[in-house]
């Protein structure tokens, strides 16, 4: 029998989208907003593995379903 692992550390979805959509707003051009939107889901990974942990498939999700409901609002 497998014991289940309590995370260390979570990513709070609703933070990462806010960065997300303000690196889109302030983006002089759609490539900038594309580089910018790299460096800040890097910064997210490199977060999760600085408090041992992975950014796992779940937070992906968690991730999606959050800018999903973000889209439905514009």
């Amino acid at each position: 029998m497998s014991t289940m692992q309590r995370r260390k550390w979570v990513p709070d979805p609703a933070v990462i989208a806010d960065q997300l959509i303000e690196d889109y707003r302030k983006a002089d051009s759609e490539e900038l907003g594309d580089l910018d939107v790299l460096h800040t889901l890097g910064s997210w990974l490199y977060t999760a593995r600085d408090h041992g942990e992975q950014f796992t498939e779940d937070d992906w999700l968690a991730l999606v379903q959050e800018l999903a409901r973000r889209c439905g609002r514009i």
